[in-house]
């Protein structure tokens, strides 16, 4: 018979990484660096990174998404 040893299991939690609304370079924090890139591509239509809202336009909505969730 044996000893009654055991080997641990070990346990693997998955979690879903959260992004934050602005952060454009997805270093976690929005930065001079997400606003610099949202100033890059003010006023372009069609699908865009900077598009924040996903209004089809870079603009003040999305400059304000930014703004709200600045972390530095």
């Amino acid at each position: 018979q044996s000893g009654g040893s055991t080997i641990p299991t070990p346990i693997v939690v998955e979690t879903e990484s959260q992004t934050i609304k602005g952060d454009l370079t997805g270093d976690g924090v929005v930065d001079e660096y997400d606003f610099s890139l949202l100033m890059a591509n003010w006023g372009k239509v069609g699908s865009n990174i900077s598009d924040l809202n996903d209004d089809g336009v870079v603009d003040e909505y999305d400059f304000s998404l930014l703004m709200a969730n600045w972390t530095i």
